[in-house]
Formats: C-alpha cells, structure tokens, sequence
C-alpha cells in the first residue's frame, strides 16, 4: 500500500489513538480521513499485523509492536519537509 503524506498522517493518529487506549478515535480518524475507504484500511492493518482485534464480533482494535513500529515511522516521515513547486 502506497502511501500520500496526508494517510500517513491519518495513520499516525489513529494509531496515536489506539496508543492512548481510545478504540472509537482510531476509527473516526480512519472514518474521516479515508472515507469509504476506511474499513479497507482497517482490514489491511489487522492482515498485515500492525493492530489485533479482541473480543466477539468486529472486535475492539488495540496497536501490536509492529503497529507501534510502524506509527513511529510514519510519524517521522509526516515531519519530512515536502517540496513545493511554485506555478
């Protein structure tokens, strides 16, 4: 999955949420900032590792290490300045 700068900041609080113990923020930060795509993105995330889901049903998302990892990183790229091309 290839990412813009503006995922990686949505990815960075939502997993910031999940880091904070707030499972609801993490996915209203997916819902606003993938839209439709949202649930996707969620799915993606528990296939590849970065949250768990516990309890019946949908589950209750909580970080994993590698999530952890991961928002770490993505952290680091958002602060990486983007240039800018004037017109």
């Amino acid at each position: 999955m290839r990412l813009s700068q503006h995922d990686c900041g949505v990815l960075v609080r939502a997993l910031g949420a999940l880091e904070e113990g707030l499972p609801d923020a993490f996915d209203d930060a997916l819902w606003i900032g993938f839209g439709d795509r949202w649930w996707s993105v969620r799915t993606q995330l528990k296939s590849k590792g970065f949250i768990r889901l516990r309890g019946p049903g949908d589950g209750v998302p909580e970080p994993t290490d590698q999530g952890r990892r991961l928002a770490r990183r993505l952290a680091g790229h958002k602060a990486t300045p983007v240039a800018q091309t004037q017109g």
